[in-house]
């Protein structure tokens, strides 16, 4: 967004790809076996310049604006679908990973300087000026963004449904799923070990996902696939 401006530019800066970005992934979520979207998240935020409360408004509105973006390409989506979230400002955390100039004197004013203190004039003030023209420059434009996540839920498989869906999206399909698909095979038949190996890849921290890997990987005599899972 431009600075102090709510309305989505689609051709201002990046947005051409980040838009893009927003609508592959609602289309992707849209065009799945199976998967329905249950809430489109949308948080909005500001850069710091200006007053606390203008810059509240300011997240609102854009927030509202990419609702309504959306809302004209996709009108079959219901309305109670969108979830609209007010991130106001949230530019600390892009100073404390910087390696910007004078850092730590910047960090200190952030954490000892309430931001209904003077927090920005003491910023503006420091080193005349020269790290708030910094992250005016570098970090605030990045801030002047709206974040959209969607959220969805996969319907259960049948046996038939899970044998089509492990070809091209497996996410999609739980561990017991991927275990009925692989049941039919027998065990150390490539069809098989590739089917756990795909349930490790996807559910690293499963226990059983991981015995279930390691026994397939000592079938083969990959001693040391086993060893690691």
């Amino acid at each position: 967004f431009a600075v102090g401006k709510t309305d989505i530019r689609p051709e201002f800066g990046n947005n051409p790809a980040e838009l893009a970005k927003v609508r592959r992934m609602i289309e992707q979520v849209r065009s799945e076996q199976g998967v329905t979207i249950t809430g489109i998240d949308i948080t909005g935020y500001a850069s710091p310049e200006g007053s606390l409360a203008s810059n509240q408004r300011l997240s609102e509105g854009r927030a509202l604006s990419l609702l309504n973006y959306l809302r004209n390409r996709y009108s079959e989506l219901p309305r109670e679908l969108y979830h609209i979230y007010f991130g106001g400002e949230d530019w600390v955390k892009l100073v404390k990973a910087s390696d910007m100039p004078d850092k730590e004197p910047v960090l200190a004013i952030i954490e000892h300087v309430g931001i209904l203190e003077g927090r920005e004039r003491r910023l503006m003030d420091l080193y005349g000026g020269v790290p708030y023209r910094y992250m005016l420059r570098e970090m605030f434009p990045s801030l002047r963004r709206v974040l959209c996540r969607v959220n969805y839920a996969v319907k259960n498989f049948d046996v038939e449904e899970a044998k089509e869906v492990i070809k091209t999206r497996p996410q999609n399909l739980s561990l017991n799923e991927m275990y009925t698909v692989a049941n039919p095979y027998e065990p150390g038949t490539q069809e098989f070990n590739d089917i756990f190996e795909t349930a490790v890849r996807l559910y690293p921290n499963d226990p059983t996902a991981q015995v279930n890997a390691a026994v397939a990987a000592l079938g083969r005599g990959d001693t040391v696939s086993a060893a690691r899972y």
